[in-house]
């Protein structure tokens, strides 16, 4: 077995076909197509079951030699990076998975920082819901990802960024601007923009714990669409501060009932990309506890 196989085999289940995976290697789909029938001959077994229309799927053994196949993969980027490092020019590849409003707010300033102290470290974003951050970070898909209330996991490197509280979202003319803060009852009846991003179970949670019930008017999956919403005046929302700080149309009030959600930065295996990520951005870990030094 060889590490090429390897790398063929999971873009082929990354790109959910082998045209694509042929495409993002630079090799002709028949050379991906022995490189996995080569694979599949030295296992003895079928990792890929074939459908109609080029759709693939993985088998069950398959599923379960696919984390290891990333650990050796992920290995022997690392041993890379390590001999990049010894040559005083760390160069490697680090993939990290955001939900949105920390791809957008977040991120940015940090990659800027880790690109202006190490240029041959290429970052590549994974942008998801927060389920699929911790289950990207679960299957080794991305080496480092924010999760919101990552909580205690042994198997876990975390380092805690902030708390991003949940504030009301509303147009600058809405008569609630006018007040410094809002009481969660002053929501009941008014209209509402319901989001169904990645924090909808929080803004339930928050409503249906002090029995409040807003005039739903409509529910917004996107993020851009909520505020484009609420900037028409269309209805008010609830959502992270995080999200709607940097929108000048959008006015944001905290809530009396204050609520928030943790966020840190998650990785499971520390790496010398992961190391420049974090030391670029004065992240550090104080005796055993991994946290923001900002």
């Amino acid at each position: 077995m060889t590490l090429a196989r390897y790398e063929v085999f999971m873009k082929v289940v990354e790109q959910g076909n082998f045209t694509k995976a042929a495409e993002q290697l630079n090799m002709t789909q028949s050379a991906v197509s022995h490189a996995i029938a080569s694979l599949e001959k030295e296992l003895g077994h079928a990792l890929l079951n074939r459908g109609k229309q080029a759709k693939i799927s993985t088998t069950v053994l398959a599923d379960r030699l696919i984390p290891h196949m990333m650990q050796i993969l992920r290995s022997e980027a690392i041993i890379r990076e390590e001999v990049s490092l010894e040559n005083n020019q760390l160069e490697g590849l680090l993939r990290i998975g955001a939900f949105t409003s920390a791809a957008s707010q977040l991120l940015p300033p940090m990659i800027a920082q880790i690109k202006k102290h190490h240029p041959r470290v290429k970052v590549i974003l994974f942008e998801g819901t927060y389920e699929e951050v911790q289950e990207w970070i679960r299957k080794g898909t991305v080496d480092i990802g924010f999760m919101m209330n990552a909580g205690q996991n042994q198997d876990l490197h975390q380092v805690f960024i902030l708390e991003d509280e949940l504030v009301i979202g509303m147009s600058p003319k809405h008569p609630l601007a006018q007040l410094d803060t809002i009481d969660i009852s002053q929501l009941e009846g008014v209209d509402f923009i319901m989001p169904l991003a990645s924090y909808h179970s929080q803004v339930m949670e928050c409503l249906s714990n002090h029995g409040v019930t807003p005039n739903v008017l409509m529910e917004v999956l996107h993020c851009n669409t909520i505020m484009n919403m609420v900037s028409q005046e269309i209805g008010v929302t609830i959502g992270p501060k995080l999200l709607f700080q940097s929108n000048e149309q959008i006015a944001i009030r905290p809530l009396k009932q204050a609520t928030s959600r943790p966020i840190s930065l998650v990785y499971r295996t520390v790496s010398p990309t992961i190391e420049a990520f974090l030391t670029s951005n004065q992240l550090c870990s104080l005796e055993g506890t991994t946290q923001s030094t900002k």
